[in-house]
């Protein structure tokens, strides 16, 4: 072997060593898990408003998750409003059936404030009362089920609303005479603590009083 053949075969040599070093060392971004796959890490949002885009691909449940709404490929958000407000969350824009939900507490302790399924096609919604410095949890799951993994691509927003004028059974609009119609968006309402449940499971409610000067139907 002549002196160039073997500088050839060095240089040979040291490309593909090099190709196959930077081949070793590729990320594999695509295929890791989220930062806030649980609970201990989650994104915490800090303004309004507020959105933002996560792979949830790899995301995994947590035997720490709290279960009844899905935490299959959970993710975690949290936000400490510094004035009671009203919040609606969502994961409009995702590309895979989400359930969200929130909750106050943590592992062992956590209470339910809200769970949503599908409100715009296969997307999420809620609407939360928040209370000023409380930490409000969220967490978005793959439907449906407990301990599974895997998700999407998951857009979740955060949102300040004004609640509809008559949200709540001491504001409830009253009806003077009837024939009597209004039109509400129920993206401003929300569920009261204490509302009457045995003729719906509502998660969304508003109120309206009418008082008859006679007996009649209506």
């Amino acid at each position: 072997m002549t002196s160039l053949t073997r500088q050839r075969a060095l240089l040979i040599g040291v490309a593909l060593s090099v190709m196959a070093a930077l081949t070793v060392a590729a990320p594999t971004a695509a295929f890791a898990q989220p930062a806030n796959d649980s609970f201990s890490s989650p994104v915490a949002v800090t303004g309004l408003p507020f959105t933002t885009t996560v792979d949830t691909t790899e995301a995994t449940a947590d035997p720490t998750d709290p279960t009844g709404c899905s935490a299959n490929g959970s993710v975690w958000f949290t936000f400490t409003p510094a004035t009671d407000m009203r919040l609606q969350v969502d994961t409009v824009g995702s590309d895979y059936d989400t359930v969200l939900s929130a909750w106050t507490g943590g592992p062992g302790s956590f209470q339910q404030v809200a769970c949503n399924d599908d409100t715009i096609g296969l997307q999420s919604r809620i609407t939360v009362a928040a209370t000023a410095g409380t930490t409000y949890h969220f967490m978005v799951a793959r439907c449906c089920g407990d301990g599974g993994s895997g998700g999407g691509s998951l857009r979740f927003t955060i949102n300040q609303i004004q609640p509809a004028i008559n949200d709540d059974f001491a504001d409830a609009v009253t009806i003077a005479a009837v024939p009597y119609a209004d039109i509400v968006d129920f993206g401003t309402a929300s569920g009261e603590p204490g509302e009457p449940g045995s003729c719906f499971e509502a998660t969304a409610t508003v109120w309206y009083a009418y008082t008859p000067t006679a007996t009649r139907s209506i």
